[in-house]
This record gives structure tokens, sequence and C-alpha cells, in this order.
């Protein structure tokens, strides 16, 4: 059995995610993956096809899995180079000069991983709590991915409230995140492998919903029923997120389950998803001139006016 892998973007993510899902492997001991005449390279890409692919590896621990990689294809040199083989394989693969390969595609993040917990473990973190430490790995990451102070500044709050997200629901101890700036456009995201959103929301709301009712949850502002507001913008991280990607003319994706919702300003489109975890995609356009902290105050208060119990 072969699958050839067209590119590593979300959208052909999501559908061999689903394609993996319902296709049940028989009558055969080995599975190649082929990527050979990949195309297109996109962190979210990246990150969901890796963990799709090493879930689907789980699932099927007794068949043989094999890929094929052109090293002279750019974008296999490139996926390459921003840790994406490794994270499959295990194992590292040479595709030469990373230098040279990420100058040509733009200023990059490869895949790395961010424990909340063994930080602190280090003496020149060992003062953060898990709050600041995701706040300063945003910091870093948004002044690598922009030199313009308002765009920084959105990229601080959205990559904290996604990475806060996911250490105070996702039960988990670690994430991966990758992020690029290629032209104007500049691309992050975040996977965790941990319990969903639906199972997360199901917890504290006490009742049964399903994964795209959970995610459809999650962007409204809300104050859930018995929690303690430790400060005004809770319950608004998410919503005030997937608005300041409108605002800056790009999208805010989130998989989760069997789903997966792509927001971009007024419109939304749903697919069909299979993600034990979640992963979520940020795309702004840098170009577009933005007072962030205006904006985000009237996004706040947009918010706080929409919010429901």
């Amino acid at each position: 059995m072969v699958i050839q892998i067209k590119d590593l973007t979300e959208n052909n993510a999501i559908n061999l995610s689903v394609l993996l899902k319902n296709n049940k492997i028989k009558n055969t001991k080995l599975c190649c993956f082929d990527f050979s005449n990949v195309s297109e390279c996109t962190p979210s890409g990246m990150l969901l096809l890796g963990e799709i692919i090493n879930n689907f590896r789980r699932v099927n621990s007794n068949l043989k899995i094999e890929f094929k990689v052109d090293p002279e294809n750019k974008y296999t040199n490139f996926a390459g180079n921003m840790g994406f083989f490794e994270y499959i394989l295990a194992e590292d693969i040479d595709f030469g000069d990373k230098a040279d390969t990420f100058s040509s595609m733009g200023v990059c993040i490869p895949i790395t991983k961010i424990n909340f917990y063994n930080y602190s473990k280090s003496w020149t973190y060992s003062h953060m709590t898990p709050t600041q430490y995701l706040e300063f790995q945003a910091e870093n990451c948004a002044k690598i991915l922009s030199k313009d102070s308002n765009i920084q500044k959105a990229l601080i709050f959205m990559l904290t409230e996604v990475m806060k997200n996911s250490e105070e629901h996702a039960d988990v101890d670690e994430i991966l995140v990758c992020g690029y700036k290629n032209k104007n456009d500049i691309e992050f995201a975040v996977l965790d492998n941990g319990k969903g959103f639906k199972s997360s929301l199901k917890t504290r709301l006490k009742k049964n919903i399903s994964d795209e009712e959970a995610i459809k949850l999650a962007l409204i502002p809300r104050v859930l029923a018995n929690s303690t507001i430790s400060n005004e913008n809770e319950g608004l991280g998410l919503f005030a997120t997937s608005e300041i990607c409108g605002a800056l003319e790009g999208s805010f994706t989130i998989v989760s389950g069997n789903t997966a919702i792509v927001s971009r300003k007024e419109t939304r489109v749903i697919k069909e998803a299979f993600l034990k975890g979640t992963c979520v995609r940020i795309l702004i356009n840098s170009s577009i001139q933005l007072d962030f902290i205006s904006k985000l105050a009237e996004i706040l208060e947009k918010g706080r006016r929409m919010q429901i119990g």
C-alpha cells in the first residue's frame, strides 16, 4: 500500500486523517508514505500530518511502515530541516545546510517541543510560573517572526492564549510549535496530544456535546458555571485570537476530534477530521497596519458584551 503525500498543508493533512481513519488496512504487511512529489509545506501541515502518521503507526503496530523521501525536492528539504522527518521517524535526516533552506523559504521556527514544567529545573526560568514561561516563549517566537511592534504584540497575545489553553485544559505536559514568515504571511501552529476540546468541555459543562459543538463553544466568549474568574479577560482568549486573525486578514483554525473549523472574518468552514488531541493554526497578513492595543480593547469589549454563562 502506497500513500502519496502531495503536500504538507493543513487541508491535505485533514483529508489524510479522514482517509486513514476510514481505510481499514487489510491484506497488506507494508505501507509506504511517499513524499517524493511534495509541492507545498506549512507549519500546521507538518504538525498535523506528523501526528496523524504517528497515530497511524501506533494503531497499526504490526504493519511495516516505510517512507520515500527525495532530498533534492526543495519542499521535502525544507520539511526535513524544519524537523518534520525527525518528528515522524524519531531520527534525524541530513538535508544539508539549514540556513540556505530557511533563507529561501522565509523566516522559520522549526518544530519545537515546549514542556510546561521541566523548564523550572533551569535556574534561568525557575522563578517563572507556567503562564509566565509561555508568555516568554511567545515573545521569543513573535520577535523571530516579525520586527513590527504591533504585529509582535498581536502574536504574543495570540500565541500565549493558544499555548495556555493547552496547558490549562489538554491534560498534557508539553506541546509542539512551529512557525514561519513567508513574504507577508505569518503562520504559527500549536499541537497537543491531549484530551481534546470535547472531553475538556464535557467535564466542565457536565453534559455530552459533539466535537463540533465543543469547538464552537470555545470560540464564543463565555463564563463557565461554577468557574472562578481570575482576570477580566478570562473566557475571551480564543474568541479574541480568532477576531485578531480576522482583523489581520488571516484565518484561525482549530482541529480537534472529528472536526476542523476554519474561521475567516465573518465566514466559518467546517470539515470532517480525525485527531486525538488538538491543533491550532494562526495565519495573519503582517503587512496590515493595525494599532493592536486599540484593536484588542475593542475586541475584548465586544466579547464582554457577548459573554454568556
